[in-house]
């Protein structure tokens, strides 16, 4: 059993880590962690070279995800192609940026405009508006991807040129924007492809590891015969439960409400101040000093420990209670079946 055990472990590690080498080598030739507009992608619509280029030329640029309501002002965010919602517009952003916060925006070929605050540079490319002591930048996204920048660089050049006019201590990328409105998140969409290539054959691997060790060993044995549970099995189950906590208060409880409950509901006194013993002693059935003894008992249940001999003479008592209110009960029934007959014959 030993060494087959370790022959599985070694065929899965291998196939495991096949897995892996494949998935590394298509994640590496994709290039296209991160999603379009990312600076982790190195496909066409990726931003890899601007903040590579950026960062060889000693300019403090960052990569953050961080909504803008919550972060100081002092530093640039460049928002591109936003898919979660947002708007230049909110409340919120307008007071961020009135308080000094800096923003390029970038987005699709049409330039929007602001309904608030002085348009102070208005290109073919971009627009820039300054509101109290913050500034906000709108240009194309296009401007800023691999693709555009092999064939033209003076735009991205010119928008560079212009926010390093701005004081601020780093120009952050932020891609917080970049993922999918809480609404409508899907993290397996948001996931990089060579991720969820790992992830998907990480769950075949797991798959057929277990289809593999639980196959059946030898042939199949027809069952005959159904296994019938006991009948009883639950109230033993229950019994046993009772009898490992010591319940015997409990079990004397349950007991003496079901005698208490019979009485009344026998003669139609549920709901009747009236006490159970005192209809016993009215409607004068035997027995009537041990149903006298078995009240008191349960009367001062609290006040002392039972013994198991105190325990097995109470529920005996209020079984054979129980069985003399019954044949009480019956004979109630045959004495009324038999007025009508009396009744019938007297005519």
């Amino acid at each position: 059993m030993k060494k087959k055990s370790k022959k599985d472990i070694f065929i899965l590690l291998i196939l495991f880590g096949t897995l892996i080498y494949v998935t590394l080598i298509f994640s590496g030739k994709s290039k296209s962690l991160g999603g379009d507009y990312s600076i982790l992608n190195k496909e066409h619509k990726g931003l890899s070279v601007i903040y590579e280029t950026l960062k060889n030329l000693d300019y403090p640029v960052k990569f953050k995800n961080n909504n803008l309501e919550n972060v100081p002002t002092d530093n640039i965010h460049v928002i591109t192609m936003p898919k979660r919602k947002f708007s230049l517009e909110d409340g919120k952003i307008k007071n961020w940026i009135k308080d000094g916060g800096k923003i390029v925006y970038l987005g699709d070929d049409s330039l929007q405009s602001l309904h608030y605050g002085n348009e102070i540079k208005s290109t073919e490319d971009f627009l820039v508006y300054e509101y109290g002591q913050g500034f906000v930048l709108i240009g194309r996204a296009e401007v800023f991807t691999n693709k555009y920048l092999l064939e033209n660089k003076e735009k991205a050049y010119e928008i560079i040129t212009y926010v390093d006019r701005w004081s601020y201590v780093n120009i952050i990328f932020n891609e917080y924007y970049n993922y999918m409105d809480s609404e409508r998140y899907s993290l397996w969409e948001d996931l990089p492809v060579g991720i969820r290539i790992m992830l998907q054959q990480l769950v075949i691997v797991i798959v057929l590891f277990f289809i593999y060790k639980g196959s059946r060993f030898g042939k199949i044995r027809p069952l005959y015969e159904e296994t019938q549970r006991d009948k009883d099995e639950y109230l033993k189950a229950v019994s046993s439960l009772y009898k490992r906590g010591d319940c015997k208060e409990e079990v004397i409880k349950i007991y003496y409400e079901d005698l208490e409950f019979n009485v009344k509901k026998t003669f139609k006194t549920i709901g009747s101040k009236k006490s159970w013993i005192e209809t016993w002693n009215e409607k004068n059935i035997e027995n009537y000093n041990r149903a006298k003894r078995v009240h008191e008992i349960y009367s001062n249940i609290n006040d002392k420990k039972i013994s198991n001999k105190e325990f097995t003479n109470i529920i005996r008592d209020m079984e054979k209670l129980k069985k003399t209110l019954e044949k009480r009960s019956e004979s109630y029934w045959k004495d009324i079946l038999k007025e009508p007959q009396k009744k019938q014959q007297i005519k």
